[in-house]
Formats: structure tokens, sequence, C-alpha cells
């Protein structure tokens, strides 16, 4: 099933109070991608501390400006996504 940005930016706030939500928010290129950067601000007008995870390859340092936390893989393949799983668990 997939659902459109607008639904999971407002997921957050159907989830009810006192959830916890948005720890890690995962973007591909969101500089690149005006609907991706409106979801990605929003997320992070509710949760200013969440740590974004870029999937895609940024166009330079300024990309997430408003992200306090930021990790970039440089890319979606499947050592990016074990990289990152290891290094969110300390395995």
């Amino acid at each position: 099933m997939r659902v459109g940005v607008e639904e999971r930016v407002a997921r957050p706030r159907l989830l009810g109070a006192g959830v916890r939500c948005a720890d890690v928010v995962l973007v591909g290129t969101p500089h690149a991608d005006p609907e991706q950067a409106r979801a990605l601000d929003a997320l992070l007008d509710a949760h200013p501390d969440a740590l974004v995870v870029c999937l895609g390859w940024p166009a330079g340092p300024g990309d997430l400006p408003r992200a306090r936390r930021i990790v970039f893989t440089y890319g979606d393949a499947r050592p990016n996504a074990e990289a990152l799983a290891d290094l969110l668990t300390g395995a």
C-alpha cells in the first residue's frame, strides 16, 4: 500500500498524545524534491531533534539546514542500509 506524503506527515498527529514518533526520518533527496522538503520541514517542526537519514546523494553541506542530526548514506543499496543499521544499533 502506498501512502501519500501528506498522510505520512499527518500520521504522527493521528497516533495520539504521548506517542513518540519521528526519532529517525528517512529521506531521499529533499533538496531536489519540493514535496519531500515540505514533508521533512513539517516533521522537523514537530520533532526538531529527530535524526535525519539522507539516503540520496547530497548536493552540498547546506542541503538540510534545519536538521540538527544528519547521517548521509550516499545511496540506498543494501550495504549502505546495513552500515546504517550497524551505526544506529551500535553493532
